[in-house]
């Protein structure tokens, strides 16, 4: 009986925190700014409640998008982790590629 309710609950929480969809991109064919120093991510998005948790994996560890995304699902507690893979934009000096248009593509994913 045990077993039975572990089950009941493992399934709800999956469901609870599911994962609508995942995609692979590549650097050449990502169509928009391509902010990090990998030639391949993951993109995923998870939702929670009617939030959507935008992420991206890189070399198999998970980095959430937005701050929230990462406290839930992110491999890392520092939001900060993601900065060794992402690239400096040479044409603002001192800022960072924007994660705008790879944060969108992940959202979608909720769609």
């Amino acid at each position: 009986m045990k077993k039975f309710w572990f089950g009941v609950i493992f399934v709800a929480v999956f469901v609870y925190m599911g994962m609508t969809s995942h995609n692979t991109v590549n650097k050449d064919d990502f169509k928009g700014k391509w902010p990090f120093s990998v030639e391949e991510v993951i993109l995923s998005c998870y939702m929670q409640d009617d939030v959507k948790l935008p992420i991206v994996t890189i070399k198999g560890d998970r980095y959430g998008l937005t701050a929230y995304a990462n406290n839930l699902h992110g491999s890392f507690d520092d939001i900060n982790a993601i900065n060794k893979f992402w690239i400096d934009d040479i044409k603002n000096k001192g800022l960072k590629v924007s994660l705008g248009d790879i944060t969108n593509a992940a959202l979608k994913l909720c769609d």
